[in-house]
């Protein structure tokens, strides 16, 4: 039994070797890899533009804005990056930290649930528990022992509240989630959050004037905070106060993705819940937003394209029926793959502030370009524009029939 647990012990230090030794060696290559990813993307982009220049699909001052937005968008990535090299370090500790507390005591609690060894006369059950509660205890004191050194580590009294959470000793993970709040000048609302949260947790659930103090402060920090909302309006809920309950549960419906309908529809129940027990009207059933979304199949007159090539280029394009005529949306084929059927969408644009949901009219043409050019020239073929109202639906389906030389 004793070779066992060397062999385990052995195990779990040499995965831990291969788990905590790349973090330490990722500190030093991250903020290098990220700035290198971003210049690469930099640098695609602007060909991009400069291709869309010589095309014709920009004007030169469009050209100017866009290049301009990208330079602002590399310097905000460096400057991210730079800010975030310090907090990356910290976060590798702690997770070094974590990890070192964490492995041994997840392996010994799955142990523990799915062995189906039989312990002999020597080792009984009580003396197997009491093996790991020292092994896991001596961890958080070795814990306790470093913050005592230490302490201005912001970080590890996270990690030891955590610690204390896992081991549900719920007054101990607040003193440290408080020392770790007054740390964090109690301008962290997650760290707030948590500290509130912990505290309900020691409080049999209940949140009381200290819990909804800590969420009043994350909500101060971060409006727009998720959890600390959802817990605002939980606390004023579980004292029937169901008004501000649906005021912060109304907020944080509107935070949740248009595309998270299961999310949307369980939050959506509380607030009517919250609103009928309030006395106050049942909100209608909001509508997704869905994505817009053209299926165009387009063809070409027959006999019309004979004296083309199968390599010119077709221009399959959305624009405004009403506005600016740069294309909100833009898919190339070789006249080679007509006829076909494209999707445009919104991730067809080329700007991303110009897309399909732009303009709730749209106009959907297709053009043979044998110079390439985005700009339609004599001599290239076109079809006739088609349609589309995005105010009546999201997805739709057209054909488009490249019938006339453009003069």
């Amino acid at each position: 039994m004793t070779l066992f647990w060397l062999a385990a012990a052995a195990i779990t230090l040499i995965g831990l070797g291969f788990i905590i030794l790349p973090l330490i060696r990722q500190t030093a290559s991250a903020q290098v890899s990220r700035m290198q990813v971003n210049k690469a993307l930099y640098e695609s982009k602007l060909e991009e533009l400069q291709a869309d220049l010589e095309q014709g699909l920009l004007d030169p001052s469009e050209y100017q804005q866009s290049e301009q937005e990208l330079q602002r968008s590399l310097l905000s990535d460096v400057t991210v990056s730079q800010r975030s090299s310090v907090t990356q370090q910290r976060s590798n500790l702690s997770m070094v930290i974590l990890l070192t507390i964490a492995l041994p005591l997840s392996a010994i609690l799955l142990y523990q649930q799915f062995t189906s060894y039989v312990a002999n006369d020597e080792y009984n059950e009580q003396q197997k528990l009491a093996q790991q509660a020292q092994t896991i205890q001596q961890s958080i004191v070795d814990l306790e022992q470093r913050l005592q050194d230490q302490p201005d580590d912001l970080d590890g009294w996270k990690i030891l509240g955590q610690s204390y959470v896992v081991m549900q000793q719920f007054d101990k993970a607040v003193e440290a989630y408080s020392q770790a709040a007054a740390l964090s000048d109690y301008s962290d609302p997650d760290l707030l959050v948590l500290l509130a949260e912990t505290s309900s947790f020691a409080n049999d659930g209940v949140f009381g004037t200290i819990e909804n103090a800590l969420l009043e402060q994350a909500l101060a920090v971060n409006p727009r905070h998720e959890r600390a909302l959802w817990y605002a309006g939980y606390a004023a809920y579980s004292v029937d106060d169901y008004q501000t309950a649906v005021v912060h549960w109304q907020t944080l419906l509107s935070l949740v993705p248009a595309d998270r309908n299961d999310v949307r529809d369980s939050l959506n129940k509380f607030v009517d819940d919250a609103r009928e027990k309030a006395g106050l009207e049942v909100a209608p059933k909001e509508q997704a937003v869905l994505p817009r979304i053209l299926d165009v199949q387009v063809s070409v007159a027959q006999g019309l394209a004979k004296n083309y090539q199968a390599s010119d280029t077709v221009f399959i394009y959305a624009r405004a029926k009403n506005g600016p005529k740069m294309p909100l949306s833009l898919v190339r084929v070789p006249l080679s793959a007509l006829p076909i059927k494209v999707e445009l969408t919104e991730a067809t644009s080329m700007l991303p502030n110009m897309n399909l949901r732009s303009f709730e009219q749209i106009e959907v043409l297709a053009r043979i370009s044998p110079s390439g050019q985005a700009i339609s020239q004599a001599g290239d073929l076109i079809s006739a524009a088609v349609s589309v109202d995005f105010s009546q639906h999201s997805q739709h389906e057209l054909e488009v029939l490249i019938q006339r030389v453009v003069e």
